[in-house]
């Protein structure tokens, strides 16, 4: 795939600043603030996991009422769909999770899986599952959008 001139100048500027940011490994503090807040993030998305398949087992349109409007079935079937796609999203949400808490105990975290280089801990804090720095993320973002 081939990066457009904007591109490419917008990867140029993203890796200056990176090079101007200094990243300092992290503290035994720091790690276990972005475990915690990761743990909630967890603890919230069980919540909203179990929510999603309460609804999906949740039979609130009785055969009936279901043949009698076929209107109905189908925004019934549309809410199913719907459901089950965020469903789907939440447990790709739940294993990201996941895998940073296992990665936080060891000393690749917080290691941009690309560059090796330390990902900034405020980048950490906004989004502590993640696995690249910001020079690393845009092209990889813009390699992976069809």
């Amino acid at each position: 795939m081939s990066l457009s001139s904007s591109d490419e100048r917008l990867i140029r500027n993203i890796k200056s600043k990176k090079e101007n940011i200094i990243s300092t490994p992290l503290t035994q503090e720091q790690r276990s603030e972005l475990s915690n807040t990761l743990r909630a993030q967890l603890n919230a998305l069980n919540r909203q996991v179990e929510a999603h398949r309460q609804v999906l087992s949740n039979d609130d349109y009785p055969q009936a009422e279901i043949e009698q409007n076929t209107e109905d079935a189908a925004q019934h079937s549309d809410d199913d769909e719907v459901e089950a796609a965020l469903s789907d999203i939440d447990r790709q949400e739940l294993s990201s999770i996941s895998r940073a808490l296992e990665r936080i105990k060891g000393d690749d975290y917080g290691l941009c899986v690309d560059c090796g280089r330390q990902i900034p801990f405020d980048r950490l804090e906004r989004e502590p599952q993640t696995l690249r720095c910001l020079s690393c993320e845009a092209p990889y973002e813009l390699s992976s959008t069809p």
